[in-house]
């Protein structure tokens, strides 16, 4: 059971996402612990080094983390929910 998507108080607004061959997650999640003040402390990081996977803003920050794929050399593709 994922614990986040029950949960009353998580809105899936947009997700974030490239197609690749290559493990770019954690060289994501390195790039957006710099842009975001918050995180859940070891949420998807179970199986590595990072210090997290989750990263949560107030904001809408989608250009913020487009920008976090951009400078790995993926290209980034939106899926909007609201």
């Amino acid at each position: 059971m994922d614990y986040l998507s029950v949960s009353q108080e998580f809105e899936l607004i947009s997700v974030v996402y490239a197609i690749t061959d290559e493990p770019f997650e954690c060289e994501l999640a390195g790039r957006l612990e710099y842009v975001f003040n918050n995180q859940i402390r070891g949420f998807g990081a179970g199986d590595c080094g990072c210090s997290s996977h989750l990263f949560y803003s107030k904001k809408r920050p989608v250009f913020m983390i487009k920008d976090a794929f951009t400078s790995t050399g993926l290209k980034s593709k939106v899926a909007h929910f609201v």
